[in-house]
């Protein structure tokens, strides 16, 4: 009985620890298992985030080029490549994210469209002396006033006005309208194309007649087709003189004959030609220097002279209208270009206007210069790629272009990079991944976008689930 005694308890020990054997087995492995599974939960959360931090949104957060990225990018630092003969500096490299620089700079804050004068202008500005009761010059591109006399006395304008009859009209009516010339507009006193009553021609010719031949008839012959009268033309026209903040002009007919509450001032002729030269149509009709168009059933054409005869003699003149009569005397609304710089020189009552305009638009030319901070393509970064298939790095560079304007003299500039420290693949190609801000001391004056010329599709590496054990302790 001792000896079966014996027996089984040897058999009980067996089968416990067996069991406890078997048990820790099984704990183990489920501990393997269960940590390799929040290892790879951990691993693809950082994955996502890495990826969702590599500057492919606007929120995306964005590292810059700076001293403390390896020793690889700081060389692809120095491939920065920068227009030459501009005045700019070397890059500077910032540790902010774009966003933090200045977020305004986004969207372009508006300009007041009725020019003012500074005091450093006025200070700085050449002096001029111009026979003009009243004068403005004005630099578009800036929106600021550089040049004025009694810019803000209200006075006659003469055909100075037709600039708003015709932007009023092309926002109005389509250029291949066919216009019947009411008998309302036959004969109309002063400049005349001599239209005829029920003569057919489309809006564009009388566009053309009115900008270039100052054509009166013209003028009424427009606003009765938009407007159905002169009266309405011209409430139509104060609209738009109140939508651009034109305080001191007033409005009474579409030709600028004589009419005690028909007025301007300099200042605000200024803006209103700035306005209308936005329109593509008006800037084409009043830089054209002669135009043909038909006559009364065909029986002919007539021929238009521009009356801006500093379109022939000024360089880069590009209109914009002549004006006269007794109680106005000679007014003038001249514009000219040269290497992105537009000026908008204004004279009412000006004896000697053609001189008058080229002292003017001579000192504009004079007082700012044209800056090109970036030509298409011309600022590339190599930029590395972490995770990518056949390549450890892409390229990125501007598709667009920046210039500023400065004073002549004072054009040196600073830029700054900003693009993430590397980029996680897979990468789009065409993507908006960076941005370089140009300053003129601490004022951002222009910008262009960084775009990946290529991408980078990512690697794919599999791994056996043994693999995966060993490389998780690190065997």
């Amino acid at each position: 009985m001792r000896k079966k005694k014996s027996s089984n308890k040897g058999d009980s020990g067996t089968s416990a620890t067996a069991f406890f054997m078997t048990a820790a087995a099984v704990g183990t492995v489920a501990a393997v298992l269960l940590s390799y599974a929040v290892l790879s939960v951990c691993a693809a959360l950082i994955t996502t985030s890495s990826k969702e931090t590599a500057g492919f949104s606007v929120s995306s957060e964005m590292g810059v080029l700076s001293d403390s990225c390896g020793d690889g990018y700081i060389a692809a630092m120095a491939s920065v490549s920068l227009p030459s003969g501009a005045g700019i500096g070397d890059a500077v490299f910032t540790g902010a994210k774009p966003d933090d620089i200045s977020s305004s700079t986004e969207v372009e804050s508006e300009k007041p469209i009725v020019p003012s004068l500074s005091k450093e202008t006025a200070e700085a500005f050449p002096d001029l002396s111009v026979s003009a009761e009243c004068a403005a010059l004005m630099c578009v591109e800036t929106g600021e006033m550089l040049y004025e006399k009694n810019a803000d006395l209200h006075h006659a304008m003469a055909s100075t006005t037709k600039i708003m009859t015709a932007l009023v009209a092309i926002e109005n009516c389509e250029l291949d309208n066919t216009v019947t010339v009411s008998s309302d507009a036959v004969g109309i006193i002063g400049s005349s194309v001599y239209l005829y009553a029920g003569e057919q021609m489309t809006m564009e010719s009388l566009l053309y007649a009115l900008l270039l031949e100052s054509a009166n008839d013209a003028a009424a012959a427009i606003a009765i087709e938009v407007s159905g009268s002169i009266e309405g033309f011209a409430e139509l026209m104060n609209e738009k003189a109140a939508s651009l903040g034109l305080e001191n002009t007033h409005f009474t007919n579409p030709h600028g004959l004589d009419n005690e509450d028909h007025y301007t001032t300099a200042r605000e002729l200024a803006a209103l030609t700035s306005a209308a030269l936005k329109n593509e149509t008006f800037r084409e009709i009043v830089s054209t220097y002669k135009k043909s168009i038909e006559m009364h059933n065909g029986q002919g054409s007539r021929l238009l002279i521009n009356h801006n005869k500093l379109l022939k003699s000024y360089d880069g003149a590009i209109g914009v209208k002549t004006g006269y009569t007794s109680n106005s005397g000679r007014c003038l609304v001249t514009a000219a270009n040269r290497d992105g710089l537009t000026y908008i020189a204004v004279t009412l009552n000006a004896p000697d206007d053609w001189n008058d305009h080229r002292k003017m638009l001579d000192a504009g030319f004079g007082y700012y210069t044209g800056v090109t901070l970036a030509e298409p393509g011309s600022v590339s970064f190599t930029l590395p790629v972490v995770g990518a298939k056949d390549t450890d790095s892409i390229t990125v560079s501007n598709r667009s272009g920046a210039s500023a304007v400065l004073r002549s003299g004072d054009n040196s500039v600073t830029s700054v990079v900003e693009l993430p420290h590397f980029v996680y693949a897979p990468v789009e190609e065409g993507v908006q991944i960076g941005k370089v801000r140009y300053y003129h001391g601490d004022t951002e004056i222009g910008s262009v976008d960084l775009y990946t010329d290529s991408g980078a599709e990512e690697e794919e590496i599999k791994l056996s689930f043994f693999e995966k054990l060993k490389a998780l302790f690190g065997l």
